[in-house]
């Protein structure tokens, strides 16, 4: 998959999961809105966070934007870039964040003073996540595969389970990706 193929995707499914590295190398997750701007997904964070901490230590992050209703995902995984109010122009950065907001699924603002003002004081940051690698699964882009029942041989899948089976998948392939259908007793620990 590749971020074309993607950015449909990314555009309209806003909520997300983004990781971004401690210091020790563990994972920090936090959820929050993303969206697509030029060839980069972007999500706006506060300033005093551990995510943007992480950021400015180690630039590699994911961003996982998945459906509400948990039939698709896509992950994206790249280096960051920020831009926060220290790197220059006041008004560009006001501006960038308008923009992301938009880009974020969020449209126009009811008040774009107030919004303005809460993003200076709380030193709002635009994170951009270049795409080194793209993978996941949504229906735009696997639509021609049809619903079919998960084959009754797959190890504890749940009743009446459906799955979508991707290019030249195997039944074991198939079962690894679609794991999150197995029931709580059967999932690997």
């Amino acid at each position: 998959m590749t971020f074309d193929d993607a950015k449909p995707y990314l555009q309209q499914q806003h909520h997300s999961v983004v990781t971004t590295f401690r210091r020790d190398g563990s994972a920090q997750m936090s959820i929050l809105v993303s969206g697509v701007m030029d060839d980069s997904v972007v999500f706006v964070v506060r300033g005093a966070t551990t995510k943007l901490a992480n950021l400015r230590r180690d630039p590699r992050c994911s961003v996982l934007a998945l459906d509400t209703d948990w039939s698709g995902y896509v992950t994206v995984e790249g280096a960051a870039t920020l831009r926060t109010w220290d790197d220059g122009d006041p008004e560009e950065q006001r501006l960038l964040l308008r923009e992301a907001f938009r880009a974020c699924g969020s449209g126009e603002h009811s008040n774009w003073e107030e919004y303005d003002r809460v993003m200076r004081e709380e030193r709002r940051a635009v994170v951009f996540v270049k795409p080194t690698r793209v993978y996941g699964f949504h229906r735009s882009i696997h639509s021609s595969a049809p619903r079919q029942p998960c084959k009754e041989e797959a190890p504890g899948w749940l009743p009446g389970a459906s799955c979508i089976p991707m290019r030249g998948e195997s039944l074991g392939q198939q079962a690894l990706r679609t794991s999150f259908l197995m029931s709580p007793t059967t999932v690997p620990v």
